[in-house]
């Protein structure tokens, strides 16, 4: 494989190698001064952890490494990379519990969108990591969100994202204007916390294909920007919340 952090003469480098037939481990070889802004690996047949190096990229805006066969557990040693807007881990073979002691208060902080699903996680499910989201929620589209992010002017040409059961392909959309988190097709148990209500700003959530129980939240009424919602396949009971009657 190319060693794509030698790209360092692009003005903008974004190294796109998806739906290739690309075999074997990531290489482990980002050097420290590395100035990728955004790496997608999507549909290849690449094995084996994620690369620790990948955190010498500080100003990564966009990882994909979705549909793979990367054996992994959660990289929580990428949180503190401020740039990272987009991480798509989904349909691969990570597993084990996203731990709470792996948290820091500045963990993902420009984060807008991530997929973890068709993987093997298990434990409740760790919306402490989407922080970020609830900020842009309380704070709006402000220079928080844009001040910290080297991607906030991008366009990305090559994101895939399932929304509405369907594989989207976002052409000419800015980044930040997308928040999603998927975590579908785990191992997640537990119930639906009640601050799942407090991201505002989510426009698509899916936990479907879980082991969650307990009512449906009623908090999930205030995500007013939210446009699909999938929880189908768990083990949910009681009433469908009443929005009229639960929206603050």
């Amino acid at each position: 494989m190319v060693k794509v952090t030698k790209l360092t003469h692009l003005e903008r480098p974004l190294v796109d190698l998806s739906k290739n037939k690309l075999q074997g481990i990531i290489p482990d070889n980002f050097d420290t001064d590395c100035r990728l802004q955004g790496l997608n690996l999507n549909g290849n047949q690449l094995e084996g952890p994620l690369p620790r190096s990948l955190a010498n990229c500080r100003g990564f805006g966009v990882l994909d490494f979705g549909n793979n066969q990367i054996d992994d557990t959660f990289p929580f040693w990428l949180e503190h990379l401020e740039s990272m807007q987009v991480l798509m881990l989904q349909s691969n073979k990570f597993h084990g519990l996203i731990r709470r002691r792996h948290i820091a208060n500045s963990s993902f902080e420009s984060l807008h969108i991530i997929s973890l699903s068709a993987n093997s996680f298990t434990g409740h499910l760790p919306l402490q990591y989407f922080s970020s989201l609830y900020l842009k929620g309380m704070y709006g589209n402000d220079d928080h969100q844009t001040s910290h992010s080297a991607m906030s002017n991008v366009t990305c040409t090559f994101l895939m994202f399932p929304n509405k059961g369907q594989a989207l392909e976002y052409v000419s959309v800015q980044i930040p204007e997308l928040n999603a988190i998927d975590l579908s097709s785990n191992l997640f148990d537990g119930e639906i916390p009640t601050s799942i209500g407090d991201y505002k700003s989510l426009m698509s959530l899916n936990l479907s294909h879980n082991s969650l129980v307990g009512k449906i939240s009623s908090s999930l009424a205030n995500l007013r920007q939210l446009e699909s919602l999938d929880l189908s396949n768990n083990d949910l009971v009681g009433e469908i919340p009443d929005a009229r009657r639960t929206r603050q």
